[in-house]
C-alpha cells in the first residue's frame, strides 16, 4: 500500500501519475505483453479522438506550471504532447504510433525527472526544445526549397513546353 500524500505538492503529482497511467497504460492487452490506455482506444475515433485526448494531456502542463516547473521543461511535455496529437491524427500509423509513443507517461517522467534533478533536466529540456526547434525550421526550409524546385521545374515547362 502506497503512503498517502500529505503535501499539495504530492497530491499534484500522485492525481496526474494516476491520470497519466489510465491514459496510457491502464488496459492490458490480451496474449501481448503490452499495455495501453485510453489515449490509444479514443484515439481511433478519426480528427474528434486525438484532438480530444491531447487537449486533456495539457492537464500534465498545468501540474508542472503549479509545481513552479521552468519553461524548457513545459516546452518540452509541449512537445510531447503536440508529436503525440499531430502523429495520432494520421488514420491507422497515429493509432500504432499513439499506442508506443504515450506522451503522458514521458510527460510524467519529465516531471518525476525535474522534481528529483532540477538543473539537469532543465538543461537537457532546454537542449531538446532547441534541437526540435532547429529540426523543425530545417524540415520548413526543405518544404520550401522543394516547393521552389517544383514551382520553378512547373513554370519552365509552361513557358518553354518542355520538361
Amino acid at each position: 500500500m502506497t503512503p498517502i500524500p500529505t503535501t499539495t505538492r504530492e497530491l499534484h503529482l500522485e492525481r496526474y501519475r494516476r491520470f497519466a497511467w489510465l491514459l496510457d497504460e491502464s488496459i492490458k492487452l490480451p496474449f501481448l505483453p503490452f499495455r495501453v490506455g485510453l489515449d490509444s482506444i479514443v484515439g481511433l475515433i478519426p480528427g474528434a479522438g486525438d484532438l480530444l485526448l491531447g487537449s486533456m494531456g495539457t492537464y500534465a502542463l498545468f501540474v508542472a506550471w503549479r509545481l513552479g516547473a521552468p519553461g524548457p521543461v513545459l516546452a518540452r511535455m509541449l512537445g510531447n504532447l503536440g508529436v503525440d496529437t499531430l502523429v495520432g491524427s494520421i488514420p491507422v500509423i497515429g493509432d500504432i504510433f499513439d499506442a508506443g509513443f504515450k506522451a503522458n507517461t514521458r510527460n510524467r517522467r519529465v516531471l518525476e525527472q525535474w522534481l528529483e534533478a532540477p538543473h539537469s533536466t532543465t538543461r537537457r529540456s532546454r537542449w531538446i526544445f532547441i534541437a526540435a526547434f532547429a529540426l523543425l525550421l530545417l524540415m520548413v526550409g526543405l518544404s520550401l526549397w522543394l516547393a521552389w524546385l517544383v514551382l520553378s521545374a512547373l513554370l519552365t515547362w509552361v513557358r518553354t513546353g518542355t520538361f
